[in-house]
């Protein structure tokens, strides 16, 4: 792992749901200094929005080079946000992720975009091969090959209005103290006690609806100071074996089928990470390699807007 070590890595990547997560002193100590260098952008739960009733697609817009510094700010004011970047290799340069409530979504949508008043392409999950920051230890399979649908994990909770409040409270970074749980309990203005909480995080990571607690990290501080989204256009019946090839390397840490359209023909999107862009074009090249007949579109991440943790409600 690049100017970390692997095992504190995979430690902090997913904490255990206990009264001290931390499970000593020296991983307490790590958790803090990172976040204070900023290695770490924060500590939280990472959630499940499909299963919280959120739509979630990527936007691509076409924006003229003199304004697109506005538009990102325009575009990254708004809450559904949680990642918003400039990239080289397309006409389409600004792409931003974007989630809200299933009910809202179409609105808020046209809402953002008529303040852009640009060319847009949505671009859709059909499938999600891969979603996981794999540079340390562990392969962590229950990151891949997933589908975000909705089920009925949330019926299996009595008290809507509690479960809400619980939600509320996991929506804010974890303390790095020796009883985190015990310390969001204080917040909760009496809401809940220490174990309660422990329960209701456990029960919400059981379901689905919390994918897992732990760190973000900022990969530029990590090292990886180039990435990459590699879109890739190949035959239908090659699209799940391409995929399964891709989330083979380590540096693939997003891999996605997404809506493609008659002037859009690209399918397979992968995210790569690198300490040297050179780093990226091999793990490009392999793939081509293996895959002479697809054809791949770089899309060069020019500069990061935003890049939060997304925040849901119930």
């Amino acid at each position: 792992m690049l100017n970390v070590d692997t095992n504190i890595f995979d430690a902090l990547y997913s904490l255990p749901i206990t009264e001290n997560p931390w499970q000593n002193e020296k991983l307490l100590s790590k958790a803090m200094e990172y976040r204070n260098s900023g290695l770490i952008r924060e500590i939280g739960a990472i959630f499940n929005g499909a299963k919280m009733g959120y739509r979630t697609t990527l936007i691509a817009c076409k924006v003229p080079h003199s304004l697109v510094d506005k538009a990102a700010e325009i575009v990254s004011s708004h809450s559904g946000l949680s990642h918003n970047y400039l990239r080289s290799g397309s006409e389409y340069n600004l792409w931003f992720t974007f989630s809200v409530r299933k009910e809202e979504f179409d609105n808020q949508l046209r809402s953002i975009i008529s303040q852009i008043d640009v060319p847009f392409i949505q671009l859709d999950t059909i499938r999600r091969y891969k979603l996981s920051f794999d540079f340390g230890n562990k392969v962590r399979q229950s990151q891949r090959v997933e589908k975000d649908v909705a089920d009925l994990s949330l019926q299996s909770f009595e008290n809507r209005e509690r479960l809400a409040d619980a939600v509320a409270i996991f929506q804010r970074e974890l303390p790095i103290v020796g009883r985190p749980f015990r310390q969001l309990a204080r917040i909760s203005s009496g809401k809940f006690n220490e174990t309660e909480l422990i329960d209701y995080a456990r029960r919400l990571k059981e379901s689905g609806l919390i994918r897992r607690i732990g760190a973000l990290w900022n990969h530029s501080r990590l090292g990886l100071r180039e990435n990459v989204l590699c879109l890739w256009q190949l035959s239908e019946e090659q699209t799940d074996d391409f995929a399964n090839s891709a989330i083979r390397y380590a540096n693939i840490t997003h891999c996605y089928k997404r809506t493609s359209y008659h002037d859009w023909p690209w399918q397979i999107y992968t995210m790569i990470h690198g300490q040297t862009r050179q780093q990226c074009e091999q793990t490009i090249d392999g793939l081509h390699r293996d895959y002479p007949h697809a054809s791949p579109l770089k899309l060069w991440t020019v500069r990061e807007y935003k890049k939060k943790r997304a925040k849901y409600r119930l």
